[in-house]
């Protein structure tokens, strides 16, 4: 496998920066570092009409509500015209998870989970806000965190 990462300031595949990765098998962890690898710093958001650019690992959580989406850090709130199928294929690498239906998080901002009704757990994130995770994604978030 061959990974090439261009810098912006070269053209050419000699002056880039190439990465191989040998491996007997391909496994889960190996599929989320590379996709790590390829993952962008930042994201172009909306905060109310004016444009920002917020680095992807200061966000805690993207929610859909009422057909609009929501990205949160541990301030503020913007908006986005991506979907959030979008932002999940954008953010999808080993720090962000989607736990439900309408709502991806950070599992790097996640300090604390516990029992929550009908199979579902809670999530307490570093700004001490509280979400719920689906009991549909529950397995996948355990497997992540090897617990």
């Amino acid at each position: 496998m061959k990974i090439i990462f261009q810098d912006p300031g070269h053209d050419n595949e000699e002056d880039s920066i190439t990465i191989i990765v040998n491996v007997k098998e391909m496994s889960d962890k190996i599929d989320r570092v590379l996709n790590a690898l390829k993952s962008p710093d930042t994201l172009t958001v909306r905060s109310g009409k004016d444009k920002a650019i917020i680095p992807v690992d200061e966000i805690f959580y993207c929610e859909s509500v009422e057909r609009k989406i929501f990205v949160y850090d541990s301030k503020q709130v913007y908006e986005t015209d991506l979907k959030l199928y979008e932002l999940e294929e954008i953010l999808g690498n080993n720090l962000f998870m989607r736990i439900g239906q309408s709502t991806i998080v950070n599992l790097s901002k996640i300090r604390l989970v516990s029992p929550a009704n009908n199979a579902r757990l809670m999530a307490v994130l570093d700004n001490d806000e509280k979400i719920l995770i689906s009991r549909k994604y529950v397995a996948e978030l355990k497997k992540r965190f090897e617990i």
